[in-house]
């Protein structure tokens, strides 16, 4: 479409009122509806020449507010004296200016890692729960029910059905359908999971309940393997810019939705000897700082730049287009020094499962259980002032109203971790054929 106007008018005028309702960065809408809007001016003055590319200029409104927009759209000044700045020539090229300045000229993340991919998709809300006791309690119910009420029960779609075979995700070989299963017989596996930001849980890793289970992901997990997600394709809201995560991460567990091809591996085999990164870069790193980095090194490097949220408040309006870029130092001891903050905070958010390096897991920290619940919590609030978060009938003492407060492009990994969602592994109903204990308790 872009090609086809470019070819069919001579300028372009794009007029972006923005008013995007779903998604991390949300403003609101001229229309009562969620898709952003603008207004275009196509124009094309004698003879048609297809030959040669429309130029497009770009305007964003400033307001968030639907009466600041129409506001200023009552005040526009006349098309000329209208600050437009134009968008890259190319026949398919988005109608959006590229950012300028140094933001411009730094990789993106995508050229520095240059292997995403997406995140499993199990299309089923109870095979993923809060603990491993769990997961095998809904395993050994699996075969029960009638005929026609498995289908129902399982959740079927298009991709799994309960008459079916399907290919492990282990190995190749085709495993038995669930039908056919007599009570008690194992799964593939159960294994923990990179379910949301900073939220791990037991999955039901089995090539009959996971609709899309993303096997290169499984199979170059290892005990050095670290997945990094973001946001690739769609915009970054305020938070981190970038997670890590141990395990095999979900297709949505940056944000919870809204996922796409937005996970990276740091390594691209199991064994840890074949880096996802650019060929040649940490030769040209060595070259400059003056001694060896590692893919670790590199990883630890960007992962302290891109999770400060600041990165996302300063550059918030070059994330409107997709795709964070990556400052990198000439600095060796600037270097150093994000490497350090990076790998303490890599060894955080994978609760010390990687860059150890001697370190003593759990870090102390001033939060603690005043009073645990006595069941299983069916939700929670917090008191600002008291610093106290209710989990249940159960109380947490000293919580930051930052810590509850913190955000990754508006989802809110304390709010989520402690609310209704928890009890069904997240986001869904459990098949009520496999509700597991309610002492089970809730995910780390």
């Amino acid at each position: 479409m872009r090609e086809h106007v470019r070819r069919v008018a001579d300028r372009v005028y794009i007029l972006d009122l923005g008013g995007e309702g779903r998604g991390a960065v949300r403003e609101e809408n001229v229309f009562n509806i969620q898709t952003p809007v603008a207004i275009a001016l196509v124009v094309r003055r004698g003879p048609q020449d297809s030959q040669t590319p429309a130029r497009v200029f770009y305007h964003r409104l400033a307001p968030t507010t639907r009466e600041e927009k129409l506001k200023e759209l009552d005040e526009l000044p006349p098309l000329k004296d209208i600050p437009f700045r134009e968008a890259p020539g190319g026949w398919q090229a988005p109608f959006v200016p590229e950012a300028g300045g140094e933001w411009a000229r730094w990789p993106k993340l995508t050229d520095l890692f240059p292997w995403q991919h997406s995140g499993v998709e199990f299309k089923r809300t109870w095979p993923i729960g809060p603990t491993e006791a769990g997961s095998r309690g809904k395993v050994g119910h699996a075969p029960r029910g009638s005929p026609e009420e498995k289908p129902r029960l399982f959740r079927e779609e298009r991709d799994r059905k309960v008459s079916q075979e399907y290919r492990g995700i282990w190995s190749p070989a085709r495993l038995p359908s669930l039908e056919s299963l007599t009570s008690g017989e194992p799964p593939e596996a159960i294994v923990r999971y990179g379910y949301r930001s900073f939220d791990r849980a037991w999955a039901i890793a089995d090539g009959r309940v996971c609709s899309r289970p993303r096997p290169p992901l499984w199979q170059t997990w290892s005990e050095r393997q670290v997945y990094l997600t973001s946001l690739l394709t769609t915009p970054l809201g305020r938070g981190p810019a970038l997670v890590a995560t141990a395990y095999v991460p979900d297709r949505h567990h940056f944000r919870g939705s809204f996922g796409g091809k937005d996970v990276i591996p740091l390594f691209r085999d199991r064994e840890g000897l074949e880096p996802n990164l650019t060929r040649g870069l940490l030769k040209l790193l060595e070259e400059a700082y003056g001694f060896p980095v590692s893919p670790e090194d590199f990883a630890a490097y960007v992962y302290a730049l891109l999770t400060h949220p600041a990165y996302t408040e300063r550059f918030a309006e070059e994330l409107r287009v997709p795709g964070p870029r990556v400052p990198i130092t000439k600095d060796p001891s600037l270097f150093r020094e994000g490497v350090e903050l990076g790998a303490y905070l890599l060894w955080l958010h994978t609760y010390g499962e990687r860059y150890a390096e001697g370190r003593s897991w759990p870090p102390k920290g001033r939060a603690r259980w005043a009073k645990p619940p006595s069941a299983y919590p069916e939700g929670h609030s917090y008191d600002p002032e008291k610093r106290i978060l209710l989990v249940g009938d159960g109380e947490v003492e000293d919580v930051a109203p930052e810590v509850y407060g913190f955000e990754v492009s508006g989802f809110f990994p304390v709010r989520a971790g402690w609310g209704s969602a928890r009890g069904t592994g997240g986001g869904g109903r459990a098949a009520p054929w496999m509700v597991s204990s309610p002492q089970n308790g809730p995910r780390t």
